[in-house]
């Protein structure tokens, strides 16, 4: 059998670059306009390639971002898992479900840029918490959970300050009715195990 080797010149550079880029995570369109333009260029053939892998492309053209999710049915049981599960301690899980419901409420309110200070995430993540003398280490704690929010790509910095976020609204895709109406019952669960003794280091994955 005769292998030809491909030229550079046969590959669709640009093709090739969004297909990886999406692999590797979530593309928001001010971030990576090029990458971002190819993929509204090439939906079709990327939705067609990603398909026989058992992924399919979540694309939200308005908001700006998009990326692979798997496909979950009996045709893909038995394939592997490219896109993993991130699993997400409880604390973590509390915060996303508090910027989620800040979200809700500010676009209730007309709101087009949805802006959190750093305070107001310390206030709303307090009232999950046990109370403690050690503020500061506890604040510490919940800036560790802000720090993954922020690579998990849901909030960012607003330039010139450190104080404020924006929620990104990516988030909404991530923490639906159903995401929230769960966890609101393990709340329940948390707040009996905090006054059982609890504490912020004692975490468990949800």
């Amino acid at each position: 059998m005769n292998l030809r080797v491909i030229e550079m010149s046969e590959i669709n550079v640009e093709l090739s670059n969004a297909c990886i880029s999406l692999l590797k995570g979530i593309i928001i369109k001010e971030n990576k306009e090029k990458i971002w333009d190819t993929i509204l260029n090439y939906r079709n053939q990327i939705e067609d390639y990603f398909r026989q892998l058992g992924l399919t492309l979540k694309l939200y053209e308005e908001e700006g971002y998009c990326y692979l999710q798997q496909i979950e049915d009996d045709e893909t049981n038995n394939l592997l898992k490219l896109v993993p599960k991130i699993p997400l301690s409880l604390h973590l899980s509390l915060l996303l479900v508090s910027l989620r419901k800040y979200m809700l409420e500010s676009t209730a309110n007309g709101d087009e840029k949805i802006v959190i200070s750093k305070e107001e995430i310390f206030i709303k993540m307090k009232n999950y918490l046990k109370e403690t003398s050690n503020e500061i280490k506890q604040e510490k704690e919940i800036i560790s959970y802000i720090k993954k929010v922020e690579d998990m790509k849901f909030i960012r910095k607003l330039k010139n300050s450190d104080n404020k976020y924006e929620i990104l609204r990516l988030l909404a895709s991530f923490v639906d009715a159903q995401w929230l109406d769960d966890l609101d019952k393990r709340i329940l669960e948390y707040k009996e195990y905090i006054e059982k003794g609890g504490g912020i280091e004692d975490e468990e994955g949800i």
